[in-house]
């Protein structure tokens, strides 16, 4: 099934579906967290440094939230201008969620204590890490798509090369097409 946007006639599924779900996702999520801030619930006394944690939290799940939404309403060029410096932002993203790993550690003993802020935290460490290794999987899968599009491309072209030579005389037409399908195409 070809789509008539992007010419390509394989998609990576789940992409749309996946986008669609961070979004909603990282918003209800940064909610609960302004919630749980603006509440204050008790404290752990060996952490005071969990309602931070839920402070942190709750800003990459706004940043995540605000990148998600505008590649969804299809301002992604936005997003390209800033090229590689988006790389460097998942960086921040990726070290913040790590430092509120390691204020959730040390947070021994506070789950029952403080049981709002601590398993809030892990709650959000969890998806931190399901969307990472989800966001991997689709990464890899567009990664199978490109090269897949990329072969068909090259067999397109090898076809239509081989018929325009046919008409033009240069190969016989009696001699068998040539076996394209084991042409393998390597990138220098």
């Amino acid at each position: 099934m070809k789509d008539e946007r992007t010419k390509s006639s394989i998609e990576v599924g789940g992409l749309d579906k996946f986008r669609k779900m961070t979004t909603l996702g990282t918003l209800i999520c940064s909610c609960i967290s302004a919630v749980i801030v603006a509440v204050k619930p008790r404290e752990c006394s060996t952490n005071p440094n969990l309602i931070n944690g839920v402070a942190i939290t709750m800003s990459v799940q706004l940043s995540v939230f605000f990148l998600f939404l505008l590649h969804y309403i299809h301002c992604g060029c936005c997003l390209r201008k800033v090229g590689g410096w988006l790389g460097i932002f998942y960086f921040i993203l990726t070290g913040l969620m790590t430092w509120v790993q390691f204020i959730f550690l040390e947070g021994e003993g506070c789950m029952r204590e403080a049981v709002v802020l601590y398993w809030w935290l892990a709650i959000n460490i969890f998806l931190f890490y399901m969307l990472i290794a989800y966001g991997l999987s689709l990464w890899g899968a567009y990664l199978c798509w490109a090269q897949q599009e990329e072969e068909q491309l090259a067999q397109e072209a090898l076809e239509h090369k081989f018929k325009k030579m046919q008409t033009q005389g240069l190969i016989d037409q009696e001699k068998q097409q040539p076996h394209i399908d084991a042409v393998v195409v390597v990138k220098k």
